[in-house]
């Protein structure tokens, strides 16, 4: 079904939640029933870039089902398309997630995704944990002071022995496949990272020696 105020595309089914336009902000309709009205929107450039979560009534939301996309060093890969879904949480959890935001000032939209998105990443990854770092979230060997990032950076040195690295590690080399696993699995996310990292050192050591060039 398309809106009529913007030829966007609507979404929700009137029964588990009011139905609106892809396009409208998240405020006009979160709170409202599945008997609302239907929400209309409006299309501009912005909102390309808007967050890929809304809490919708008592809990419908939208999530960015792209498992490459966000935060975590969450500039890891871009968000090409959101795709709807429809998800129920209790007020109460309603309620958790606004207030969680607020004290973290992000977006109920953001933050909700987020948990999705590494909730999901977890449950396929059970030795990665998300940490937060600078800019934003870190995928860790859970347990350790490793980032998944480094672990790869490690393996590489060592000529891929995997037993030398998890010898370094103090962990079982089953643990260092499943990071090199997770690594596979979301190259870009690990390149932002080796990348976010490999400028920093170059611009501590300009620091040092202005005049140092970047080949």
């Amino acid at each position: 079904m398309t809106c009529r105020d913007c030829g966007g595309r609507m979404v929700g089914d009137g029964f588990t939640g009011g139905r609106h336009c892809e396009e409208a902000d998240d405020s006009l309709y979160w709170d409202k029933g599945p008997d609302a009205s239907p929400v209309g929107g409006r299309r501009d450039m912005d909102r390309e870039r808007a967050e890929p979560l809304g809490i919708l009534g008592d809990a419908r939301a939208r999530v960015d089902a792209n498992p490459s996309s966000g935060d975590c060093v969450q500039r890891m890969a871009n968000a090409t398309k959101d795709v709807p879904v429809s998800l129920r949480l209790t007020h109460q959890e309603a309620d958790e997630l606004v207030s969680l935001a607020a004290l973290r000032h992000e977006k109920p939209a953001s933050i909700g995704a987020r948990f999705v998105r590494e909730g999901v990443r977890r449950a396929r990854f059970p030795a990665i944990e998300f940490r937060d770092g600078d800019p934003a979230r870190v995928a860790y060997l859970a347990g350790t002071r490793w980032p998944v990032w480094m672990i790869v950076s490690l393996v590489e040195e060592l000529g891929q022995d995997l037993e030398r690295a998890a010898e370094q590690l103090q962990r079982p080399a089953a643990l260092v496949r499943l990071a090199l696993a997770y690594a596979a699995a979301y190259p870009e996310e690990i390149k932002a990272a080796r990348d976010l990292a490999a400028r920093r050192d170059f611009e501590g050591l300009q620091r040092l020696v202005p005049n140092l060039e970047q080949l």
